[in-house]
């Protein structure tokens, strides 16, 4: 049984990318006991760890080059955990 309060958390609400001032965003992912990150979605659509974004350790990080390539709006990302609610 998982300790109160034990619940994934993110470091951030919120990502912004500046095309003009390009880099990648990361956010880290402190995961409740027993879970890991189990996939990541924009906007509903799932993208692929090792193309559109890295993970190593805590640390989420989206590729620069794709966040370079997406049309200038707002998106909603989903980071589903493998226990507990998604991000």
């Amino acid at each position: 049984m998982n300790s109160k309060g034990d619940k994934n958390k993110l470091s951030v609400s919120k990502i912004a990318y500046d095309k003009a001032n390009p880099t990648a965003g990361e956010v880290t992912v402190t995961p409740q006991t027993g879970a890991a990150v189990d996939a990541v979605s924009i906007d509903g659509k799932t993208i692929t760890e090792g193309k559109e974004y890295t993970l190593s350790g805590n640390q989420l990080v989206f590729d620069e080059e794709y966040l370079k390539n997406l049309e200038e709006s707002t998106y909603y990302v989903t980071i589903a955990m493998t226990k507990g609610m998604a991000l």
